[in-house]
């Protein structure tokens, strides 16, 4: 697929604003999440690094957001648990607070990266040219979502954030994009990011499956939905894929 068809696809599209997923979508930040991990557990267990191994066999397989759907990340830090991270006197938002501070510090100061999705990020700033609202709808703290939209060249392009923060249930819920028109366009990379969007009602979706398990999923939940709307879906192999030409 080339960037020209992607951009013939989206202007085939009636739609009134894009709703847009940030990771794996408009960027790759699956390190900066990790290492935000890594630094906040070492600092909630009184500067103590967590151990290779431990990181590996513990912590390592819940991340980045592939694990615990549907919950926020005051409930991912529950899940972790006391006994193996102390959080002594602090409430589990205030630690989740602490936790996104640290992952925009490391970002702001490039000790991790974030890879923009060129073909992506390009065409949704041909769009914002053009006068388009987008709104990025993330699972990543609102404040680490800042970021990486900074260091995606993305801060005039996306005009609001809407992260965890402003919604109780995570995708699959379709609360994420609960405020998102009807009429809109949403851009999906996962199972879950594109049942989130066709529950909410939205009239079009763009998802990203890029491994058979996940597509073979993917139909599995959608054939177990009720939709109240009829959603335009269209599925492609990767983001990453589209040759800039």
């Amino acid at each position: 697929m080339s960037v020209r068809f992607l951009d013939r696809l989206v202007a085939s599209i009636r739609f009134d604003g894009i709703a847009t997923d940030g990771d794996g979508t408009l960027y790759e930040s699956s390190d900066a999440i990790a290492e935000t991990f890594k630094e906040g557990l070492k600092h909630l267990k009184g500067g103590i690094p967590v151990h290779h191994d431990d990181w590996q066999r513990n912590f390592a397989p819940l991340i980045p957001q592939g694990w615990a759907w549907g919950k926020t990340w005051e409930q991912k830090l529950l899940i972790l648990g006391s006994e193996r991270v102390v959080m002594k006197d602090a409430s589990v938002s205030e630690i989740a607070d602490f936790a996104a501070r640290i992952g925009s510090n490391l970002v702001e100061t490039d000790k991790v990266r974030i890879t923009p999705i060129a073909p992506v990020c390009n065409m949704l700033k041909r769009l914002h040219e053009d006068g388009e609202k987008i709104t990025l709808v993330t699972g990543t703290p609102e404040s680490m979502a800042q970021a990486f939209v900074r260091k995606s060249d993305l801060h005039e392009v996306i005009r609001e954030i809407r992260g965890p923060e402003k919604y109780t249930h995570g995708k699959p819920h379709p609360e994420p994009f609960s405020t998102t028109s009807h009429h809109s366009l949403a851009l999906e990379d996962s199972v879950n990011g594109i049942i989130s969007a066709v529950s909410a009602g939205i009239g079009t979706v763009i998802g990203c499956l890029s491994h058979e398990t996940s597509r073979t999923s993917f139909k599995a939940a959608l054939a177990n939905l009720e939709l109240e709307r009829s959603c335009r879906l269209v599925i492609i192999a990767s983001w990453t894929a589209i040759r800039e030409d």
